[in-house]
């Protein structure tokens, strides 16, 4: 019997976005931050059209609470230059934050 795999929620794939992104050197399209975090956690390849969902939410919700923003060429996810620099344990407390807030209200129009 196959192991079903479960793929994280997007609310769990924010810190590993994030991380892969800044793997990537801060900037990528959406297919190579799939990639990269379907890779660190182990995603089979069978999963990858709900991994490819999941993330794609978690960088949505990464630009709302205002740690991402587009790049300069459509389809660029980038990491806004005040986090770049970040250490992932700060960067993981400061999403937790920001999206509690964000579901509380905040950065909102």
């Amino acid at each position: 019997m196959r192991k079903k795999v479960i793929v994280p929620s997007y609310q769990t794939l924010m810190k590993p976005v994030y991380s892969a992104l800044k793997q990537l050197g801060g900037e990528a399209d959406k297919d190579n931050i799939v990639y990269a975090v379907s890779s660190d956690l182990n995603i089979p390849i069978s999963n990858i059209n709900k991994a490819n969902y999941a993330i794609g939410w978690s960088l949505t919700y990464l630009k709302k609470i205002e740690i991402l923003e587009a790049g300069n060429k459509r389809g660029i996810w980038r990491i806004k230059k005040e986090f770049i620099d970040c250490n992932i344990e700060d960067i993981k407390k400061l999403i937790d934050e920001r999206y509690k807030e964000y579901k509380d209200g905040a950065y909102r129009n």
